[in-house]
């Protein structure tokens, strides 16, 4: 199972404690909040949602069996509709966005 969390990275990059991310390097793991998961029924506010790749849950029986092409197709068609709406809103407002995280540390 996978998530698929969006965020707002700056145009210089990101500072972690120990280092510089470049901007071309930056993925929504380097970023605190706000990092929501597409798919949670009240986007942009946390929540839990995963896209199911295999049939069971790591190390369970049958975890590794591979599923039809059709299942793969249509959860990348969920994502890349939730990219269209959620992601496409969230990136379309990141002053509202940047305003309604919480302080840096308060999570």
């Amino acid at each position: 199972m996978v998530v698929a969390e969006v965020a707002i990275p700056t145009s210089t990059g990101h500072r972690l404690s120990w280092t510089h991310v470049e901007p071309t390097k930056v993925t929504a793991q380097h970023i605190g909040d706000p990092r929501p998961r597409l798919g949670t029924p009240d986007f942009p506010h946390h929540g839990d949602h995963w896209f199911r790749f295999a049939p069971g849950h790591m190390g369970e029986p049958g975890y590794d069996q591979q599923m039809s092409d059709s299942h793969y197709a249509a959860v990348a068609e969920q994502v890349v509709e939730l990219v269209d709406s959620q992601a496409g809103w969230f990136w379309s407002q990141p002053d509202t966005i940047a305003a309604a995280a919480p302080a840096p540390g308060s999570d």
